[in-house]
């Protein structure tokens, strides 16, 4: 899973450093650290799309090798970015990433006073080190999600379950078996009332039967790469 899930982290952090050159009127994104998370090599790419027909090609290629990756990416990142801002001027306590991959927002958007978990296997970690520093408030916390507990592994970093939590779990479940996932929703079921979720799953994530965490609400759709959820408990 870790090194299947490392490799396809690139490509959606490509489409976001990329989304940078766009003028601020037109840019869905704002991520500056997102071209510090990627090879050398990409980040010259990345650089030449600073020219707007070079942007329009690799746009146009993007999507006629996968219809509707460009507006998935963005969007879904977006709508996650605005669901925790929110959740953190409504009060939220602490932050936990699951599948942090190089997702940025621990350091892009919690201020330091908010305990920041992002779990990850240790590949996936040990490369983010290499990657970009990060502020005392995040914790990097390593975990197999095939085969340890994640209650138990969170714990044993300092968090406490009974804490009002933004969860974000963003393209991860197309990379764990099926016990893995309902794992995972057993855990969030027992987290505070007052929690929010970001989740992004595609269809084939998704276990089939009744899951403890229900999944409900306004679930805007995005094409081809599944859909993005804003929930809070029991909604």
């Amino acid at each position: 899973m870790a090194d299947r899930a490392a490799g396809t982290a690139v490509g959606p952090m490509v489409i976001t450093a990329v989304e940078q050159h766009y003028p601020l009127d037109r840019r869905l994104l704002h991520d500056d650290l997102a071209i510090e998370m990627l090879p050398p090599s990409m980040r010259w790419v990345v650089r030449l799309t600073r020219w707007g027909a070079l942007r329009g090609f690799l746009v146009k290629a993007s999507e006629k090798s996968a219809p509707g990756i460009w507006g998935s990416i963005t969007g879904r990142k977006r709508y996650i970015d605005d669901e925790l801002l929110a959740a953190l001027r409504a009060g939220t306590e602490a932050v936990v990433i699951l599948g942090a991959g190089l997702d940025t927002r621990g350091r892009r958007l919690v201020p330091a006073v908010f305990p920041v978990f992002e779990v990850d296997p240790p590949v996936n970690i040990d490369g983010k080190r290499k990657r970009i520093s990060l502020p005392d408030n995040v914790k990097l916390v390593p975990i197999d999600f095939e085969r340890e507990d994640l209650a138990v592994v969170l714990e044993e970093h300092g968090y406490d379950v009974g804490t009002r939590t933004v969860f974000v779990w963003e393209g991860v479940t197309q990379y764990l078996t099926e016990p893995a996932v309902r794992s995972t929703f057993e855990f969030l079921a027992k987290a505070s009332r007052e929690s929010r979720f970001g989740v992004h799953v595609r269809a084939q994530g998704l276990p089939r039967g009744r899951h403890h965490v229900r999944l409900g609400g306004a679930v805007p759709q995005v094409r081809g790469e599944g859909t993005a959820l804003a929930l809070r408990h029991g909604s």
